[in-house]
């Protein structure tokens, strides 16, 4: 059964009344149901579509980069490359942008993925999801940005239609890879499933569709995607279904575009699709109709001055329109003849989609507020919203007229670009939300190219805290082992730095988890309540610490007042490292440093003792080298390896 056109009516029409009306619909060929309405003829399994008799299209998705944060000699790097993009397409090689913010379905949306682990803290587990869960749903996630490039070809029959498309993926995705964009074009099931999301806005109609349905239904794949119905009686708005929808155009009277207009729109939490129609006019033809253009302002010209003579006027003093038209003409027929540039034809075009007029009417003004900023003007397509909304499908099809004549640097100013999300699935890790598109950030360091981290920031930043919630954020979310604690409790100056309560976790909860514990000996009284003040007592504080779970600990002996060796018991192995007292005020962060030392030598596969020992000598010669900042304690010097290897240590 056909969807119908209309909602409310039949699929029929009445016969067309004749006069004014039917003068303007006579010989026009008006679909009657919604499958009618898609236009295009055939959509094939390896992606390519016959929208017309002669012309076919392919659409490649193309995944976002590091655009408005990058740095200023990389954003005009990455603008070189677009426009170089754009210059590869000809006047035989019409191509659409599109842009879909899309609501995600409840199915579809990122998820947090932390499994329950045999141990006591799945309660904590669980709050910890419901946490992320709420950081979820306060950011975007709930629009999905999709970005497609689809471009056709005019040939007579499809074996060459696939041939030519296929030649000109694999340079589009050439010019993609040299940016850093991974694209992939995309199969005939994956471009019906897009058109079937924007056919059915805001509703959780699942798409159901496999080729082998054709034969075995004898439908078509338009039967798959429609949408019950089409409204388009009204002359400023139109209905899919139960969504209403406003088709708009962009009109730019700018002489200067920004490179935020496309940034800010997309941001926008609301179900839109933007679509760049683009046409490439032949370059000769460019360059012999601008040059017309110039010979008609300067006629206007010679006209202005001969009127001038005759009233006894100034020949030199022009109307300001015509002295403005000639300059802009004279500077792009320089542009296209000499600096690499293009013209293109734009047909900008937004489309909103709302379940209420209400929330479309808020989306719209919306709109049009953040186009203004940029002396643009959103105007609607009156008495054109089906076409309008049928260019927005990411078909290759445009029917709208409206064009606009752009150079390819102008044309380039729309970079698609904004920012790379990074939401890894599987043993991922909370790092807050992105700053532009407030997504949260999900990530496994150890799937990364460099795994590792480093944290920087000014005293008071939250150095210690984000080092914390990492390691917590591991603990609960991963099952990766706990290598080393250094018990941060006390500092070697004898002030704490955890809350009582804090600490007692720490012991209970850390320690038992601990490949080896690092305490100094202030720590290691709070630890165990015992007294240490020689170094005899290191020994029964050590194995009071293997009683509450560790496997080894590290009890360092900088307090003690005669000397500053330390002391690795494992239970049943003591061993001990030498130590000199060296007369330095710079020692700021030396357990740290040397906690940060043992974890990255067992990393490198060093046995413990070894790892110690290794790790001992390092911070020896950094607080030896320790760097002078100011009248307080001095840091100790953490490149003290590298200096030493250049040869430039003092």
């Amino acid at each position: 059964m056909r969807n119908s056109r209309r909602a409310g009516k039949p699929a029929g029409r009445k016969p067309e009344k004749q006069g004014l009306t039917g003068l303007f619909t006579k010989g026009k060929n008006i679909p009657t149901t919604a499958q009618q309405t898609l236009p295009y003829r055939e959509m094939y399994r390896d992606g390519v579509c016959r929208v017309a008799d002669r012309y076919y299209t392919k659409t490649i998705e193309y995944e976002d980069i590091n655009y408005q944060l990058a740095q200023s000699e990389d954003q005009a790097a990455i603008f070189d490359g677009w426009s170089a993009c754009l210059n590869y397409f000809d006047s035989s090689l019409p191509f659409q942008l599109s842009f879909l913010n899309h609501r995600s379905r409840p199915g579809s949306r990122y998820s947090v993925n932390i499994p329950m682990q045999d141990d006591d803290y799945n309660s904590v587990r669980c709050e910890y999801v419901e946490m992320l869960e709420n950081q979820i749903a306060k950011s975007n996630n709930g629009i999905v940005r999709t970005k497609l490039l689809t471009f056709g070809v005019n040939v007579d029959d499809l074996p060459t239609a696939r041939a030519r498309l296929e030649r000109v993926e694999a340079d589009i995705c050439g010019n993609f890879k040299k940016l850093g964009v991974k694209c992939r074009s995309l199969s005939g099931l994956e471009r019906l499933e897009l058109l079937h999301g924007q056919l059915h806005p805001g509703s959780g109609s699942p798409f159901r569709f496999s080729w082998d349905m054709i034969p075995k239904t004898g439908l078509s794949t338009k039967d798959f995607i429609a949408p019950d119905s089409f409204d388009f009686r009204f002359s400023r708005l139109f209905r899919v279904g139960t969504t209403w929808g406003a088709a708009s155009y962009l009109q730019i009277l700018a002489s200067e575009l920004s490179d935020k207009l496309l940034a800010e729109l997309l941001e926008m939490d609301a179900e839109m699709t933007i679509t760049l129609h683009i046409q490439t006019v032949d370059q000769a033809a460019a360059v012999k109709s601008i040059k017309a253009k110039v010979s008609d302002i300067d006629k206007m010209k010679v006209e202005e001055q001969k009127k001038a003579a005759r009233s006894g006027y100034d020949m030199d003093i022009l109307p300001p329109d015509l002295v403005t038209y000639s300059n802009d003409a004279k500077t792009l027929l320089e542009d296209l003849q000499s600096r690499n540039e293009r013209m293109f034809l734009l047909t900008f075009l937004v489309v909103n989609m709302a379940p209420t007029r209400r929330e479309l009417d808020n989306d719209l003004f919306t709109v049009s507020g953040i186009v203004q900023k940029y002396n643009c003007t959103l105007k609607r397509l009156d008495f054109q919203q089906e076409d309008g909304f049928l260019s927005s499908l990411p078909l290759g099809h445009n029917g709208i007229e409206i064009k606009r004549g752009m150079t390819t640097s102008s044309t380039a100013i729309f970079v698609p670009f904004m920012t790379q999300e990074l939401r890894m699935d599987g043993e991922a890790v909370y790092y807050g939300l992105n700053a532009l598109s407030h997504n949260v950030i999900m990530a496994n360091r150890k799937k990364l190219k460099n795994p590792n981290g480093l944290f920087l920031g000014v005293p008071g930043s939250g150095k210690s805290f984000a080092a914390k919630r990492e390691l917590v954020n591991v603990f609960l979310a991963t099952k990766d082992r706990i290598i080393v604690v250094d018990p941060v409790m006390i500092s070697k100056s004898g002030y704490p730095l955890l809350a009582p309560e804090a600490c007692e976790t720490l012991i209970k909860e850390l320690l038992p988890l601990a490949t080896l514990v690092t305490p100094n000996l202030p720590e290691a009284e709070a630890i165990t309540g015992m007294q240490v003040t020689e170094k005899v007592q290191m020994r029964a504080v050590a194995e009071k610490i293997i009683a509450l779970g560790a496997k080894a600990v590290l009890v360092k002996g900088g307090h003690l007042s005669d000397t500053a060796d330390d002391l690795l018991f494992d239970g049943s192995t003591e061993t001990w490292f030498p130590g000199k007292r060296i007369a330095t005020k710079n020692t700021h962060g030396t357990g740290c440093t040397l906690s940060s030392s043992l974890a990255a030598n067992l990393a490198k596969g060093l046995e413990l003792t070894d790892a110690v020992r290794a790790s001992k000598a390092y911070v020896t010669e950094a607080i030896e080298h320790g760097i002078e900042l100011g009248s307080g304690c001095g840091p100790t010097h953490h490149l003290v390896d590298l200096y030493r290897k250049a040869g430039i240590l003092d």
